[in-house]
């Protein structure tokens, strides 16, 4: 699945590395959820790797094998108070496991006139890109342009509230009139009245690095997983957020999938 991660500052990298899946941190007790197990279950029942009355040790031994580029030195799995564990290098941390820049995955608008970086430099994030005029497509006067990298005064944040509610509108506009519905629709769209929707939307991303600190809604973009509260808060957060910031901060605007 892919969602959409803002990036606040330069270094784009160096701040979603922590993130990654491929890194490798030290030894420890990695839990086993329920859900693991529920879904662990079912796979080992279709990869012909379980019976249909296999035990919950079997199950969770089923779980541990599907993590074997991030096992421990020790091999075994067991169980105390909090459920079935087994020894991983897993980062805990991890969100990603390949990110990308793409202008055309939702992109930041500019005021008129304004400028973006171009994606095959964005990805740096470098913390001088003012100082590489060539690295930059500057907007004739009146033109607004799209794209993954700008700064925050070059950014037109109204017009892209506006646009996004637009085109959220239609979207569940379109729901309510189809007669097939797209399974995703179902998750993204289905049970929320129109105003419901629309809070959920909005230009805000699902995720946002700042400083190196992760900061997410809850759901990836799914949007079905949030409850109002929690969609009113984040579009709060990340309001206050943009708008405490000083007028050359860099945004990057990331794909990440997981």
């Amino acid at each position: 699945m892919k969602f959409e991660v803002l990036v606040i500052g330069p270094e784009v990298g160096r701040q979603l590395a922590p993130y990654a899946k491929r890194t490798r941190v030290g030894a420890f007790r990695r839990y086993i959820t329920e859900d693991e197990l529920q879904d662990g279950f079912v796979q080992g029942i279709w990869a012909g790797r379980l019976g249909p009355d296999a035990d919950e040790a079997a199950i969770a031994a089923y779980v541990r094998s599907t993590f074997d580029e991030f096992l421990g030195e020790r091999d075994e799995i067991d169980k105390d108070e909090r459920g079935w564990y087994f020894y991983s290098h897993e980062n805990p941390l991890a969100r990603w496991d390949y990110w990308f820049v793409n202008s055309e995955w939702w992109p930041l608008r500019t005021r008129p006139g304004g400028a973006v970086v171009l994606d095959e430099a964005a990805y740096a994030g470098w913390p001088d890109i003012r100082d590489h005029a060539r690295l930059w497509r500057r907007g004739r006067p009146g033109e607004v342009l799209y794209g993954a990298q700008s700064v925050v005064e070059e950014i037109d944040f109204a017009a892209m509230e506006r646009e996004s509610a637009e085109a959220a509108g239609r979207a569940w506009d379109a729901y309510q009139a189809a007669e097939h519905r797209d399974s995703l629709d179902e998750i993204q769209i289905g049970g929320f009245t129109r105003e419901e929707y629309l809070l959920r939307t909005g230009w805000h991303p699902a995720c946002l690095v700042e400083g190196g600190r992760w900061h997410e809604r809850g759901d990836r973009g799914l949007r079905a997983d949030v409850e109002e509260a929690r969609a009113l808060e984040w579009r709060r957060f990340v309001d206050d957020l943009i708008g405490g910031l000083p007028p050359g901060t860099l945004l990057t605007k990331v794909v990440c999938h997981t």
